[in-house]
């Protein structure tokens, strides 16, 4: 997300509100001589403050998130809130619209499209399950009873067994 002012400044703060469930902040790159950072969940604060005016149009802030594990695609929005400081009232108000992108897929046979190919990238993102291969997954495999197991074992986070094994 980068952030300019519609007019020159000198100082303002920024609040950057996302929603936590699907995004991490990841980190800021800023164009001004000083600023502050403060994070809080599902938000982030930009103070700045630099000698001389900062012309309008020109990058403020440059700040990074990233999708969360188990988020695949979709939509999320980011609202970001600037004021000058020592002004009481909120300048701008300005919310944007993210497209989150689908996980990598190193398999040439889990295709882009087919009713598999969310759920196959959701498990293996998710530690659930990994593929026959690094590039193979076999989707056109049958699925063993040991296998389904396993893959509910993982999914309920690798439970410790209480039950005695008679054999």
């Amino acid at each position: 997300v980068n952030v300019t002012y519609d007019r020159d400044t000198t100082n303002g703060i920024l609040r950057v509100e996302y929603d936590a469930d699907k995004l991490a902040f990841a980190g800021m790159e800023s164009a001004t001589a000083g600023y502050a950072i403060r994070e809080e969940e599902g938000a982030v604060e930009v103070a700045f403050a630099h000698g001389q005016a900062i012309s309008a149009g020109k990058l403020i802030t440059s700040l990074s998130f990233r999708a969360l594990p188990g988020v695949l695609g979709g939509e999320t929005t980011v609202t970001i809130r600037t004021r000058e400081l020592g002004q009481e009232t909120v300048d701008l108000v300005e919310t944007l619209t993210m497209e989150l992108p689908l996980p990598y897929n190193p398999f040439e046979d889990v295709e882009e499209g087919r009713f598999y190919y969310v759920p196959v990238l959701w498990a293996v993102q998710n530690g659930i399950t990994y593929g026959i291969t690094d590039t193979y997954f076999g989707t056109d495999e049958p699925c063993k009873r040991s296998q389904v197991v396993t893959f509910l074992w993982r999914a309920m986070g690798e439970p410790a067994s209480t039950a005695e094994v008679a054999f």
